[in-house]
């Protein structure tokens, strides 16, 4: 009888542990507004956060905007772009591993050259966006960088 309760005990811990591990995941909605690294001062973004989608606008030349649609279910999807009169096409899966996000993204410029990037999202202890950005652009070597931003 013992070893049963203490593995009902056991299951109960587990799914609690679950349900608080999914609870503590950060919403990363709102207008962020970079701070560093020092070239980047200003720049923003507008994010959108819910459960199954994170959006984010930023603004690109011209006047224009960019969006960027990731599904948050782990699975492969497909984005496009307009870009200069055709289209870059992004290939990415985006998984949760406690309150981290991660977006690994492959993108094809109409040239062919491919973009491989990691992003990897999180809130630090102040409320700052923080997104580490690992990539590999076609012909260029391996780059890393830390982007803090200030909610606006």
């Amino acid at each position: 009888m013992r070893s049963v309760t203490a593995s009902a005990l056991a299951l109960v811990l587990l799914v609690a542990h679950g349900s608080a591990a999914a609870q503590q995941r950060p919403n990363f909605s709102g207008r962020w507004t970079s701070v560093s690294p020092g070239d980047t001062p200003g720049h923003s973004q507008i994010v959108k956060h819910d459960e199954t989608t994170l959006t984010v606008n930023h603004d690109a030349e011209a006047g224009a905007e960019h969006q960027q649609v990731f599904v948050l279910d782990g699975k492969e999807h497909k984005n496009t772009m307009p870009s200069h009169g055709s289209e870059i096409v992004t290939l990415y899966t985006a998984t949760w591993k406690g309150d981290v996000l991660t977006i690994a993204t492959k993108s094809t410029y109409p040239n062919g050259n491919v973009l491989d990037q990691t992003l990897v999202w999180s809130l630090d202890p102040q409320g700052q966006l923080i997104i580490d950005v690992t990539e590999t652009f076609t012909g260029k070597p391996k780059t890393t960088v830390h982007l803090v931003h200030k909610k606006q």
